[in-house]
């Protein structure tokens, strides 16, 4: 789901018969598709209602594009409604670190992709598939640190935007200034670093 151009989907293309990438963007399709991986299938879909039937997969995974959404948990069902009895759902995607921090981690983070939506509390999406009748396994936690210009440039922001991002920053890395829940530190040689909490969580949907 949200699968873009299936890089997920060619990578484990000989782990599986058929791979299906639903996606809302249909140019990210035609670049994945002109890949020609033939058991890898494109379908131009919107993630809170997909045009697939109850039970039609094993497996249903979403890799880093739950922030980007304004309604996750719907994502999330949708996903355990079309994986059959006994299958699983996967999900990575960045989480909120701290509550308190959360709203100001999304103002910078929508600075600099205004794609982003927000990150969701880890106890969140364990609840979304809860909620949707997949319980979840126990998830698996990495703290990941970025160099910040290649961070920041990946979504090529305005220069306006990117100056109020480097200066929130530089400021928590200095501490001059406030946390910022991207927890910003200086490199040995000055440069920047952020880092994300990432969350991988496998769910286990109507288990029979």
């Amino acid at each position: 789901m949200a699968g873009g151009a299936g890089h997920l989907s060619r990578a484990f293309a000989d782990r599986a018969r058929q791979f299906v990438v639903a996606d809302a963007t249909r140019a990210m399709l035609d670049v994945g598709a002109a890949a020609g991986v033939p058991n890898v299938l494109f379908v131009e879909a919107d993630a809170y209602a997909l045009p697939f039937t109850d039970g039609a997969f094993d497996v249903a995974m979403c890799r880093f594009a739950l922030h980007h959404m304004t309604e996750p948990a719907k994502a999330i069902a949708e996903m355990a409604r079309v994986v059959r009895d006994g299958g699983r759902v996967a999900l990575i995607d960045m989480v909120a670190v701290d509550p308190a921090l959360a709203a100001e981690h999304d103002r910078l983070e929508i600075l600099r992709d205004p794609s982003h939506t927000r990150a969701m509390a880890a106890e969140e999406v364990t609840g979304a598939l809860g909620a949707a009748g997949a319980a979840p396994r126990e998830p698996v936690f990495r703290d990941q640190a970025m160099e910040y210009e290649r961070w920041l440039g990946q979504s090529k922001p305005s220069a306006e935007a990117a100056a109020e991002v480097t200066k929130a920053i530089g400021s928590e890395a200095d501490g001059t200034g406030p946390a910022t829940g991207l927890r910003a530190a200086r490199t040995d040689d000055g440069g920047l670093t952020v880092t994300q909490r990432w969350m991988l969580v496998v769910a286990d949907v109507r288990p029979v």
